[in-house]
């Protein structure tokens, strides 16, 4: 090494790895510990595949960031748009949720998907506004809402074969 890279260039490089590691080891801590927090969704139950009727109690778990929240939708694979559940959004309480979902018209079978997503607190208003508007508008389906920056969205196929 000594050959290849003469000792002002390996004191170089050396002092960029070390603060490379340095400041990102810090700045982890620091963005933990000044509360920024991790965003983490997951939907228990139904599992992927699962068998539905007309109607299930979905459950999982949620670490959202404040001033954020979890919403819950479900539409029938192959359409675009999609139906918030739950009249409003989840009620995380010690990591844990769950929401009534229901699935479809009576008598529609076939594949839907479930997702669960972080919104921000203008798109909560957008999403609770058209619950409020639902039952007049004849339940017209939304566009699948933005999520909140650095939380994923979990979805999950099930197939509902019977009311």
């Amino acid at each position: 090494m000594r050959r290849l890279f003469p000792a002002a260039l390996r004191s170089g490089i050396v002092s960029a790895v070390m603060v490379w590691v340095v400041v990102g080891f810090y700045g982890s801590i620091a963005s933990t510990s000044m509360g920024v927090t991790p965003c983490a969704v997951d939907i228990a139950a139904p599992s992927p595949g699962g068998k539905v009727r007309g109607d299930a109690l979905v459950s999982g778990t949620a670490k959202i960031p404040a001033e954020s929240y979890l919403w819950i939708l479900a539409h029938k694979k192959g359409l675009k748009g999609w139906w918030p559940q739950g009249g409003g959004e989840a009620d995380v309480k010690e990591g844990k949720w769950d929401v009534l979902v229901v699935f479809g018209k009576p008598g529609e079978i076939g594949t839907f998907e479930i997702a669960a997503v972080v919104v921000d607190k203008q798109t909560n208003e957008d999403l609770k506004r058209w619950v409020e508007d639902a039952p007049r508008k004849n339940y017209s389906p939304i566009n699948f809402p933005n999520p909140v920056e650095g939380c994923s969205v979990k979805t999950v196929p099930v197939d509902k074969v019977g009311d």
